[in-house]
């Protein structure tokens, strides 16, 4: 599923993972602010204008890839880089909250979940492999991720438990036997021999 990110934020990796997001709970709305995105706490223009393109893109590809037959790789905001991108309705990433990250972890799974009965409706001939996207994962595990204020940097964040917050999403993956890793663009993750880099 191509993104298309000139058509403005909604088409962003951010927004589109918000669009995501929100087939499980309206929690994960999100608009663009000055300095990034930040919760709104109910049903927002830009995740209502994700949610449209996802669907137009969804369509687009199914009528581009009538009968598919390969492999397609369904590629997904990872929970890390969402959280180090997206703030809480006071300003903060939502990255230093605990346990804001389990609930993102466990919704992620189970929003990819629908995405990916979705798309196997679409194209139930196909072979799937789902990517995860953590652009920002490094930034995260070096504590390189600016406050609010942009005078400190939250704390880092232990490989393991950045680990934990990607088991749901693996889980998934090996429960519907797919290939699965993550994508980390600045760098490699150290994963165990069952985890597939992609």
């Amino acid at each position: 599923i191509p993104l298309l990110p000139e058509r403005g934020p909604s088409a962003h990796s951010v927004g589109r993972m918000s669009g995501i997001l929100t087939t499980i709970s309206s929690d994960f709305c999100i608009s663009a602010v000055p300095s990034g995105w930040r919760l709104t706490g109910g049903v927002s223009r830009d995740t209502t204008r994700a949610q449209a393109y996802l669907s137009e893109d969804l369509d687009a590809v199914e009528e581009v890839l009538v009968g598919f037959t390969g492999l397609l790789t369904v590629s997904i905001l990872g929970p890390v880089s969402w959280a180090a991108a997206v703030e809480e309705m006071g300003g903060e990433k939502l990255i230093r909250d605990h346990g804001a990250l389990r609930e993102l972890s466990i919704a992620s799974a189970q929003a990819t979940e629908s995405l990916l009965g979705n798309l196997r409706s679409r194209f139930p001939d196909a072979n799937f492999q789902l990517q995860i996207d953590e652009p920002l994962v490094m930034d995260v595990t070096k504590g390189e991720v600016p406050t609010a204020s942009g005078l400190r940097t939250y704390v880092a964040l232990d490989r393991q438990f950045v680990m934990s917050l990607w088991n749901p999403l693996f889980e998934l993956a090996r429960a519907s036997e797919f290939k699965f890793g993550i994508n980390a663009s600045t760098g490699s993750v150290p994963l165990s021999d069952d985890y597939i880099t992609l």
